[in-house]
């Protein structure tokens, strides 16, 4: 082991210890809404969880619409069962493992190249992105209208997220000059050829974008029953608000499944929109337990398929090389 790999791994385990004793700290001075957590009524943690098992579904269903742009097809329940698998991964490892072993699993089994895996993961993250933008800019415009928010912030967030869809589109008209200049061309081209590809496929493109809108609506659904579990009013502005800053803070993943990020954005974001911390960590919090609760279940559910499938996969490619 390199003295850099240890060095990032304490790092890593320093950061962990933080925001585990954060979480702790958390939750023995929010005692009370500890408890209205834990006697909440049975029907809300079950149209959580749903909401969750539906969002995962989608994200499988939408690797297999992406896959089709380049002539390879995936069954529906394989990567539906693989992203439940990935999802879990990623709830104990950083950076997005669980996605290293879709693609390792889809260049085997189906031959689906790094390069073009690669190109699906960015292409759908800039959709979603796009997506949870535009979603963002209407809740806080709205807000701006219904409630007493300080323009200022309402401003500059809307600002910000108007020149990143400004700048997709910019590069999706300029994608031949930025084909020309990119660096690093035997690694890079290939990823935005594919990446390219998908986004002018508008089939494809269709039916990412309505995934991703249907899944950003039962999102915000999920984190209005969970305002309606903890004794909250809550109207479905708000809730996709919130839903809106969580999302944009787990596309970019830093520490397994973003823990303590999402939380701390979503309360900072809450108190410059007039509430309280707290609420906005606790609503963070609650939606976490279902997706773990969710993704552990669907991958333990899904784990001996796959494994299944892969080696029968292996097996006739084996027989296929020996012929």
């Amino acid at each position: 082991m390199t003295k850099k790999k240890v060095i990032k791994g304490v790092i890593l385990f320093t950061v962990y210890n933080i925001i585990f004793i954060f979480l702790i700290r958390y939750v023995v001075n929010n005692a009370e809404i500890m408890q209205r957590i834990a006697s909440a009524p049975l029907h809300y943690v079950f149209l959580g969880m749903c909401s969750s098992a539906v969002c995962m579904i989608l994200t499988g269903l939408m690797d297999v619409c992406c896959a089709w742009v380049y002539g390879v097809k995936i069954r529906y329940g394989e990567s539906i069962g693989l992203t439940y698998i990935a999802s879990s991964i990623n709830l104990i490892l950083p950076l997005q493992m669980g996605s290293i072993v879709k693609a390792v699993y889809f260049k085997k089994k189906i031959t689906l190249s790094y390069s073009k895996y690669i190109s699906i993961v960015s292409g759908t993250v800039v959709i979603n992105l796009m997506v949870t933008f535009v979603q963002l800019i209407v809740c806080l415009i709205i807000s701006a209208l219904k409630w007493e928010v300080s323009s200022f912030y309402i401003f500059v967030l809307t600002v910000i997220f108007a020149a990143a869809i400004i700048c997709f589109a910019l590069a999706l008209f300029f994608q031949d000059s930025i084909m020309k200049i990119l660096p690093f061309k035997k690694i890079s081209v290939p990823i935005m050829q594919g990446f390219f590809e998908l986004m002018n496929d508008r089939k494809a493109m269709f039916l990412v974008t309505i995934n991703l809108i249907v899944s950003a609506l039962l999102g915000g659904l999920r984190f209005s029953f969970i305002f309606k579990m903890l004794g909250f009013d809550s109207d479905v502005l708000n809730s996709m608000l919130y839903y809106g800053f969580y999302a944009a803070s787990t596309i970019v993943p830093i520490l397994p499944g973003n823990i303590g990020i999402s939380e701390t954005l979503v309360g900072i974001m809450n108190t410059i929109l007039g509430s309280d911390f707290d609420i906005g960590v606790t609503v963070v919090l609650v939606n976490r337990v279902y997706y773990y609760m969710v993704a552990i279940a669907g991958a333990l559910m899904a784990a001996f398929p796959i494994w299944q499938l892969y080696n029968k996969a292996q097996k006739t490619n084996r027989e296929d090389l020996n012929e």
